[in-house]
């Protein structure tokens, strides 16, 4: 009661001001952009591609040729030589000329089957030399059509070739956009707008069909999304999504390579300046 009795009577104390910061103390760090976020997932992933323990494939040239076109680090440049070694032992690959100056006989004579479907590789290649071969309307009304199967892998596919023979001056745009649509379409129509606990599987063709929309010059908000996703499931050690005892461990590699061909495709688009080095 006396210290009530003397808050009453003598008021209470004046409120004291609050401690200045001290000058030297640091301001709360800005959140990084998208684009720096994206750099640094690509810079995560190439350690992790350089010192893969398994064998590698053909598939890991063409991947790591095209994430250097916009990532620099010296990890790429590894895991890019070791790729490239493995890949130049099949000398006559068609796909070779992604980095090679080579000679091959025409790309535009294979034969849809009557069942089934033709080896993807003789879809791309005859998209990657149709400035020496042209490609045939066949080949284009099959990756518009046909080929596409429900935003899976032919899809994806698909529209990398499309977009291979637009790059290479075959298609003009008009056309281009033409062929794109029902593509870009069926890939928009599967891409998940999350992942739960994914597998390496599931990031694998999450990330073939964010390249796939890039190429085809989609430009809605699913392409940042579909990134911020992307990112969210790197793992510490570079890798992307949960691995899977029942399924090749090549999988592992394959989910890194073409997550961070998925993020290199998004910066090519929409950086306004190159990766360097860190």
């Amino acid at each position: 009661m006396i210290w009530l009795s003397c808050l009453l009577a003598c008021g209470a104390p004046e409120p004291t001001a609050p401690s200045p910061s001290p000058p030297d103390a640091a301001a709360p760090a800005e959140p990084l952009s998208l684009e720096a976020r994206v750099e640094a997932a690509m810079h995560r992933a190439a350690p992790f591609l350089a010192d893969w323990p398994g064998e590698l494939r053909f598939d890991a040239a063409i991947g790591l040729h095209e994430i250097r076109e916009v990532a620099s680090h010296p990890d790429l440049d590894r895991a890019w030589e070791r790729a490239r070694a493995v890949a130049d032992h099949d000398a006559d690959h068609l796909h070779r000329r992604f980095w090679a100056d080579i000679e091959v006989p025409p790309t535009n004579t294979w034969v849809l089957p009557s069942e089934g479907r033709p080896k993807v590789n003789d879809v791309v290649a005859e998209a990657l030399w149709c400035d020496r071969y042209p490609i045939r309307e066949q080949t284009l009304a099959y990756l518009a059509g046909d080929m596409r199967d429900d935003g899976g892998y032919w899809s994806t596919h698909a529209a990398w070739s499309l977009a291979l023979a637009h790059e290479r001056g075959c298609l003009d745009d008009a056309r281009f956009d033409e062929l794109a649509a029902p593509i870009r379409a069926d890939l928009l129509a599967h891409q998940p707008a999350t992942l739960t606990d994914p597998s390496e599987a599931d990031v694998d063709l999450f990330a073939e069909r964010l390249s796939g929309l890039v190429w085809l010059g989609h430009a809605g908000p699913e392409i940042e999304e579909s990134v911020e996703v992307l990112l969210a499931h790197q793992r510490e050690d570079g890798g992307w999504g949960e691995p899977s005892e029942d399924v090749n461990p090549y999988f592992g590699y394959h989910a890194a390579l073409v997550s961070s061909w998925a993020l290199a495709e998004y910066r090519r688009a929409h950086s306004s300046g190159s990766s360097s080095t860190p």
